[in-house]
Parts: C-alpha cells; sequence; structure tokens
C-alpha cells in the first residue's frame, strides 16, 4: 500500500523525519539528491532537466518538484508522468 502527501514549503517536513518506522534512522541520515526528470519535449537538452530533489530510504521517498504547486500534474506535466512511469515500474528516483 502506497499513501501520498502533497505539503508546500522547501523543506523536507518534520513529520516525515518524526515518523515511527524501521527505516527512520536511514531516511533521516539520507541526503537529498536531484530528481533527473526525463521530458521528451526537450531533445534539444536530451530530455532530461533537474527537475527537483528527492530524498529516500528504503521504500519511502520524499521529493519537491520545482516550479511546482500542490498541482503537480498541471505545473510540471512532463515531470509528473516521468514519476508515476518510474512509480509505477518500481524504478528508483
Amino acid at each position: 500500500m502506497c499513501d501520498a502527501f502533497v505539503v508546500p514549503g522547501d523543506k523536507v517536513p518534520a513529520w516525515t523525519l518524526a515518523l515511527d518506522w524501521r527505516g527512520k534512522d536511514g531516511f533521516n541520515a539520507a541526503t537529498e539528491r536531484a530528481f533527473i526528470a526525463h521530458d521528451p519535449l526537450l531533445s534539444d537538452k536530451g530530455g532530461d532537466i533537474d527537475a527537483g530533489v528527492v530524498r529516500s530510504f528504503d521504500n519511502f521517498a520524499f521529493m519537491r518538484v520545482y516550479d511546482a504547486g500542490h498541482m503537480v500534474p498541471m505545473n510540471q506535466p512532463a515531470v509528473s508522468l516521468d514519476l508515476i512511469n518510474r512509480f509505477l515500474a518500481n524504478e528508483s528516483f
């Protein structure tokens, strides 16, 4: 089962760091890294763009998508499509 949350802000929310689960220490120790998304409409850049940042450990990830509000599919459709495709294929972010 997967639960998804949409939150405003530019930092990892405190609740993600406080969650009580077996991977808490690993997630809290993880660093944020770039989320490089594929946008086929940007062929002049190879189709890859720096779309945001992600912090993850095991099966829990927190992602911040640049230039998007709470409606990521509306604000960044290509990025959200890449994100959803990776999620459905169980690929890393």
